[in-house]
C-alpha cells in the first residue's frame, strides 16, 4: 500500500534540534511532537526531562507570538 507521506513544509516549523532530540510544531493540528534518540548502548533516555525540555520550548514559543 502506498501511503502519502508529504509533508506540508509551510504548516511544520521545527523548532528545537540537539542531542538527539528534535521539537517540532504541526500548528494545523495544534500540536508539537518530541523525537528522542539514543545511542546502542547508552543511558536510555529521560522521559521527565525531556517531557520538561518540550514544555519549556512549548512556552517560549507561544511567549514569542
Amino acid at each position: 500500500e502506498d501511503m502519502d507521506t508529504d509533508v506540508d513544509d509551510e504548516a511544520l516549523r521545527q523548532l528545537s534540534s540537539s542531542g538527539g532530540r528534535v521539537v517540532q510544531h504541526h500548528p494545523s493540528l495544534n500540536t508539537y511532537t518530541l523525537s528522542v534518540g539514543s545511542e546502542p548502548g547508552g543511558a536510555p533516555p529521560n522521559l521527565q526531562a525531556d517531557v520538561l525540555e518540550l514544555s519549556r520550548l512549548i512556552l517560549s514559543c507561544c511567549q514569542g507570538k
